[in-house]
């Protein structure tokens, strides 16, 4: 894997170059379609990489979130091609969702930015506790 640092709000933030792409089988003599894929992209750090990756000449930027709308909104703001899929990470049939359309695509993921997650304001220990889709959800 590279590291590749950028300026987010004016703080250096690495990006992690993925390092899987999906293999072009046989000689289909199409141009490597280079995107990257970020989730959490709807608001926070992964519409910051969404508004830096937008300069980097990608062919699309997969934009993952929940919220559809916001999704829909930031990538209106963008030059760069953008396909929204609204799905929540947690649920692993989404997953499943996301890895069949990666293959399908025909693609090779330059970027990939894992900015999804769950906040809670307040001390740790007054936070509920949370389980993922890997262990079964519960509060």
């Amino acid at each position: 894997m590279q590291k590749q640092i950028l300026q987010v709000n004016g703080k250096a933030a690495a990006i992690i170059t993925a390092a899987f792409c999906v293999e072009q089988k046989g000689d289909s003599g199409m141009e490597d379609k280079k995107i990257a894929i970020i989730t959490g992209a709807s608001s926070g750090l992964g519409a910051e990489y969404a508004r830096l990756l937008d300069k980097e000449g990608l062919a699309e930027i997969w934009l993952i979130a929940r919220r559809k709308d916001r999704l829909e909104t930031l990538a209106g703001t963008l030059e760069t091609k953008c396909r929204c899929l609204p799905m929540d990470l947690t649920d692993e049939e989404a997953l499943h969702v996301l890895d069949t359309e990666v293959a399908a695509s025909m693609v090779t993921v330059a970027y990939l930015v894992n900015a999804a997650g769950l906040g809670c304001l307040g001390l740790s220990r007054e936070c509920p506790r949370r389980e993922t889709a890997a262990n079964g959800k519960a509060e």
